[in-house]
């Protein structure tokens, strides 16, 4: 029939079943991130407002919830900064940009990014296996940019490794200290942060000889 597909559901239902699963997942990394093994799936459900079999009818089980998220992290991580990398812009500009997204990122979703940061030793193992590879995929994406700002004698020549993943533990660490109620803006702490990490990779101009005094005759 025009308009169903083969699981019997209609587009209609479909927009409805996907906006239902985008609840939950919103509710429970709010919930999680007071910590994972003091809450549960009934503590998801009665934030929603519904039972718990509801919340079972979308997630098998709270390993699947948790896995859910890291993939939601890491899905919404990536498009971000691949959306960067693909610019034709100078190294300085992409690297800067990219790291105003990981922080920008990390504020907008800052109980989803909570959870990440933190329960990844709950994750199921065979889910860790496929997630991890992902995560290191992100962090290449910032090192061939400083590679490329190296090769273009505009970055300091140091490992692109260490000096990229300084840069994103910045940005992860902002969930431990930052509060959406606090005196600075989500822009005001991108643009200190920004501007100390890149004033301190970029390689320095160098200085011109100075001439000795002269002595007075």
């Amino acid at each position: 029939m025009a308009g169903k597909r083969l699981d019997g559901r209609t587009p209609r239902h479909r927009l409805a079943y996907a906006a239902t699963r985008e609840r939950i997942l919103t509710t429970a990394a709010d919930v999680f991130q007071h910590g994972y093994h003091a809450t549960s799936l009934d503590h998801v459900a009665a934030r929603l407002g519904v039972t718990k079999p509801a919340v079972y009818h979308y997630f098998p089980s709270k390993e699947h919830l948790l896995s859910e998220l890291y993939g939601r992290v890491v899905s919404l991580s990536f498009a971000r900064l691949d959306a960067i990398a693909r610019t034709d812009v100078p190294p300085i500009q992409k690297l800067e940009a990219m790291l105003r997204a990981h922080i920008g990122l990390v504020v907008e979703q800052l109980p989803l990014f909570t959870v990440f940061f933190r329960e990844e030793k709950n994750l199921p193992e065979a889910y860790r296996r496929r997630v991890l590879p992902k995560q290191r995929m992100y962090g290449r994406m910032m090192v061939d940019v400083y590679r490329d700002g190296v090769r273009a004698g505009v970055f300091r020549d140091v490992d692109p490794v260490v000096a990229t993943s300084a840069l994103l533990a910045m940005g992860n660490w902002l969930y431990h200290w930052y509060r959406p109620d606090g005196r600075l803006s989500p822009k005001e702490i991108a643009d200190i942060m920004v501007g100390l990490a890149m004033s301190g990779y970029l390689r320095e101009s160098p200085r011109r000889p100075t001439r000795p005094p002269r002595r007075s005759r």
